[in-house]
């Protein structure tokens, strides 16, 4: 970036110099039209006079920002639409993980045999047969929550 600085305050002075010298045209030994903005030594040359351009359209300048806008727009859109379908993708891998952890659990507890479960403190229990009802019907609710 300072490299491009440096080169347009470099070249700015010739540019000026550029355009208030002119343009020049010539033809050299061979024949070959030549254009540049010095004249050249021991040669003769025509001063070009170029128009200077036009003024500028304020009807175009109008439709340039419509367009700028409409394509800011589109691109605003585009990007909610990435952000909202990787919304979407994440809260479905959510729902498949959460899904198969509550398939895993109901599977766990109807299973036969005595069940050691762990409570909320980190310490394992036997659950009495009312806690292991909860416990199913807990993860039947996550079931229906979570699984498609």
């Amino acid at each position: 970036m300072r490299v491009r600085i440096l080169v347009l305050f470099l070249l700015l002075p010739l540019a000026g110099s550029a355009a208030a010298g002119g343009t020049y045209k010539w033809v050299d030994a061979q024949g070959v039209v030549h254009y540049g903005a010095h004249p050249p030594a021991g040669r003769p040359y025509t001063r070009l006079h170029l128009a200077p351009p036009p003024p500028p359209d304020p009807e175009a300048a109008a439709r340039l920002q419509r367009l700028r806008k409409r394509l800011q727009d589109a691109a605003r859109a585009r990007e909610a639409a990435e952000r909202e379908g990787a919304r979407q993708r994440a809260e479905a891998a959510r729902r498949r993980h959460n899904c198969a952890i509550a398939r895993r659990n109901l599977a766990h507890l109807q299973a036969g045999g005595r069940k050691k479960l762990i409570g909320p403190d980190g310490v394992a229990y036997f659950p009495t047969p009312e806690e292991l009802a909860a416990q199913k019907a807990a993860a039947r609710k996550a079931i229906e929550k979570y699984c498609d």
